[in-house]
This record gives structure tokens, C-alpha cells and sequence, in this order.
């Protein structure tokens, strides 16, 4: 079985691949991360863009190791701006697709704004849980709040294909065992008696309520930002 697990900048896309590839027992070869993103590295801001060959190679990358397959729904569009070809869904017709949704607007926000302010993301190879306090400035926060709402229009407008499940960030818990329970795809596909690994230990970033050290202020921009849009899932 393969997966694809599709969603927005700091919604668990990466805990989920992570749990998925533990329990599916794949190899790291086949955990394909974010292979339509335009930059080489995860450096932000962008500074090493993909060309349109690269683009296109990951394609072909997926088509013959893709077995747990994650990324942003903007990065299609963005390959199609890039190369000057329509983006090749096909090549997910035999994934089980997962739309991973987080309907906490400000955890998204503010979680987005301490991953560009320390410049790391969580790979869940070593430091992935961030203990120093960030000051974040206005700027900042305006540009993750910016960026993310336009990613999420478009995540709420795709529909080049059917997803399998939609499941919410939220419903999360950060206990791998737990968290298996909350996807009808190991439901569907694997029996709990199997002899999974039980010892697993795969961990969500820390809230932001715990990293940003001028919280209050940040906060109180952050409902300036928001005071005259309404989110919606």
C-alpha cells in the first residue's frame, strides 16, 4: 500500500509521515518529504531554487520509490509555474490519500513564525524540540499569517482528486500508539494483534506558548491581523 499525506505548513504533516513510515515498517529510502517544494534545502527564506529538470525528476523519483509520499497542496501549483506543465496527478491513482487539516489557525500561525525565526523544522533526527524562548517581531508574524492564509484558499479549493480521510491536527495526541487508532487507514489495513513495534517514540513540536517570549505582544498582533478576516475550515 501507498500513501500520500497531503497538507499545509506546520499542520503534523511530518509527525504523521513519520508515524506512518514506523508502523508501515518503510524504509527512509521510500519516505518521500515535500518533493515539490521550489527550494533545494528547508533554508527560509528561499534562497536555492529547484530548476524546471529537478521539478520534474521528482516526479520520476515518486513514480519509482514513493511509498509514504508528503507535501503542501500549494506545491502543485507552484510546479506548474515552474515548468510550464500541468502538475501530474496521476502519479498518486494507486496512493491511499490523506488530507491532513489543523483547525487551530493560531497554533498554525504561531508555530510557522518560531520555525522560520529558529530556522528548523522538525526531521525527527536528533533536536527536534526547541527549548530556548524567540522573540518574534511584527514582521514576522505578518508574513507567516500572510502566506499561510493564502495556503490554506487553496487547500480549501483543491480538487484534483479524492482523498481516502481527512483527519484534524487536533485529534492528535503525540502518542504514536493512540495516534495509529485515529486513521481508518491502519483500521482498514492493519490488525492491532500484528506485532507492531510498541515502542516507538516519535514527539510533536512543543506548543508556541512555550518558545515565543514576547507572547502577549505577539498575541495582540496576531488579532489585529485577524480582526477583519474569519477563518474557516
Amino acid at each position: 500500500m501507498k500513501v500520500l499525506i497531503v497538507g499545509l505548513p506546520r499542520c503534523g504533516t511530518t509527525y504523521v509521515q513519520q508515524l506512518f513510515r514506523h508502523y508501515m515498517k518503510v524504509d527512509r529510502h521510500n519516505l518521500i518529504n515535500e518533493p515539490f517544494r521550489s527550494n533545494v534545502g528547508t533554508a527560509y527564506p528561499v534562497t536555492t531554487k529547484k530548476t524546471p529538470e529537478e521539478w520534474l525528476q521528482s516526479v520520476e523519483h515518486i513514480k519509482q520509490n514513493g511509498v509514504i509520499v508528503k507535501d503542501h497542496v500549494h506545491h502543485y501549483e507552484m510546479f506548474e509555474e515552474e515548468t510550464g506543465q500541468p502538475f501530474p496527478y496521476e502519479i498518486y491513482d494507486d496512493f491511499y490519500k490523506i488530507k491532513l487539516l489543523r483547525s487551530n489557525f493560531k497554533s498554525i500561525i504561531m508555530s510557522l513564525v518560531v520555525s522560520r525565526k529558529w530556522g528548523k523544522y522538525n526531521d525527527f533526527k536528533g533536536d527536534t524540540i526547541l527549548n530556548e524562548k524567540l522573540h518574534i517581531d511584527r514582521e514576522l508574524l505578518t508574513d507567516a499569517y500572510n502566506s499561510q492564509l493564502k495556503n490554506h484558499k487553496k487547500m480549501k479549493a483543491f480538487n484534483k482528486f479524492q482523498f481516502n480521510e481527512t483527519v484534524d491536527y487536533e485529534d492528535l495526541t503525540g502518542e504514536p500508539d493512540m495516534d495509529k487508532e485515529k486513521f481508518d487507514f491502519f483500521r482498514k489495513t492493519y490488525y492491532s494483534g500484528s506485532g507492531d513495534k510498541k515502542d516507538i517514540e516519535i514527539q510533536k513540536r512543543k506548543p508556541y506558548t512555550w518558545t515565543i517570549e514576547n507572547l502577549s505582544e505577539v498575541e495582540d498582533w496576531y488579532e489585529d491581523l485577524s480582526s477583519d478576516r474569519v477563518y474557516r475550515r
